[in-house]
Parts: C-alpha cells; sequence; structure tokens
C-alpha cells in the first residue's frame, strides 16, 4: 500500500511539472529577424482609395542585427538620384563596438532600394527608421513563414499594408 502511495504521489508531481512547462513564446524581435520576400503591399490614401501592388522573388524585406558586429562596422546605403550616387550611410570602424546590439533592415522593391534601423515599441508594434522617412508599423499577423504589417509614414496620409513571406 505504501508503494502504491509513493508511486502515484511520484506520477502526479511528474505530470504536474511536465504539463506545467512554459512553451518557449518568441519575442516580436525574434520573429522578425531573417529574410522575407515580399508578395504585395497594398497602399491607402487619404480617401481610402487603395491600390495593390504585387512583386517579384527578388523584392524582399530584411531584418538583422549588425551584421558585421563581431568588427563594429554598419552597412552602407547608396541609390542613384538625378545620376548622383547619394551615400546615406557609411561602413565606418567603430572602436567602443557601440553599433553591436543595432536592428538593421534592408528593403528591396523593384527599382527601390532603402535601408536603415529599426526599433521594437511596446507590443506589436516598431518603427523602421529608412532612407526614405520614418514608418510607424503594427503587427497585423506573423508566423513562421508569414508576416503583415501595416506602417504609416511620418509626414504622409498613404497607409501600407505588407505581406511578407518566407
Amino acid at each position: 500500500m505504501k508503494n502504491q502511495v509513493t508511486f502515484l504521489g511520484l506520477l502526479v508531481l511528474f505530470t504536474a511539472a511536465i504539463t506545467s512547462c512554459k512553451k518557449d513564446v518568441k519575442s516580436l524581435e525574434d520573429q522578425m529577424m531573417g529574410k522575407w520576400l515580399i508578395d504585395k503591399v497594398i497602399t491607402v490614401d487619404a480617401n481610402g482609395v487603395s491600390t495593390t501592388q504585387t512583386y517579384s522573388q527578388n523584392d524582399y524585406m530584411n531584418f538583422a542585427l549588425n551584421v558585421n558586429s563581431m568588427m563594429g562596422y554598419y552597412p552602407v546605403d547608396y541609390q542613384l538620384h538625378n545620376n548622383r550616387l547619394n551615400r546615406y550611410a557609411g561602413y565606418y570602424p567603430t572602436t567602443s563596438n557601440a553599433n553591436a546590439s543595432k536592428r538593421y533592415v534592408t528593403v528591396n522593391q523593384g527599382t527601390n532600394w532603402a535601408s536603415g534601423s529599426f526599433e521594437i515599441n511596446a507590443g506589436d508594434r516598431f518603427r523602421l527608421f529608412l532612407s526614405d522617412g520614418t514608418h510607424d508599423g503594427m503587427v497585423n499577423r506573423i508566423e513562421s513563414n508569414r508576416f503583415q504589417f501595416t506602417a504609416k509614414k511620418y509626414g504622409s496620409n498613404l497607409t501600407k499594408i505588407y505581406y511578407l513571406k518566407r
């Protein structure tokens, strides 16, 4: 009888330990990281008129930590504008490695290319600091192979809904 009670007690403890294990929940940053292909972007103007643009397999958004954090470098963004090559950032070495934890984003949409950084805000909100301006983003849906978010650029009446996939 004593063995049965001991066995039952151990079984209850073992079951409680297994069922109470917390599942790993990834942070928004962890879920966003990596290269996402741009499937389509719906642009909605101030009057509620929407246009849909689909993209090719070469169009992407790439969210990453400083890819050169071991050396303390940050990426370059060059754009051709009116036959001039404009430089938005540069490969500058740092001695303190201060950029090691900075988050970067690169966007390639057809002939438009932009890069910059991003920050995670409370909950499902984030902010993109791109060479074409600052965009407030809100996650509509994020899964391992799908990412949908709405972004509004400061000083603009346009809202864009991005549909990304892996």
